[in-house]
């Protein structure tokens, strides 16, 4: 799991929600106290979002904080990571990392 996937995932649902409520991004951007090109930016992942934006916007949407936030699980998928452990570290790898892993180890 990575931080890029986490706020990949939040985006995609950022988006999803505004938009089921009928939202433009400047809509939500001026009920939140920010610019449109600070929503657009989250919803595409590339803007790390503080903890006090997350409740402002689902407090906005009308919908449970839990509607905006992946489980752990939900992001191992999203990520396409695979889990790997050598000795007593264990990491979230990309696929193709954990194949080399596993012929070396």
């Amino acid at each position: 799991m990575t931080d890029d996937a986490l706020y990949r995932e939040v985006g995609i649902r950022l988006r999803q929600l505004r938009e089921s409520v009928g939202m433009t991004q400047a809509d939500l951007a001026t009920r939140v106290g920010l610019e449109r090109t600070s929503v657009t930016n989250i919803e595409a992942g590339k803007q790390k979002t503080p903890l006090h934006i997350i409740y402002r916007v689902a407090s906005t949407l009308g919908v449970d904080l839990s509607r905006l936030l992946p489980t752990i699980e939900e992001l191992r998928k999203s990520s396409g990571g695979v889990t790997v452990k050598v000795g007593r570290t264990t990491a979230e790898v990309p696929p193709k990392v954990a194949e080399v892993i596993r012929r070396v180890a």
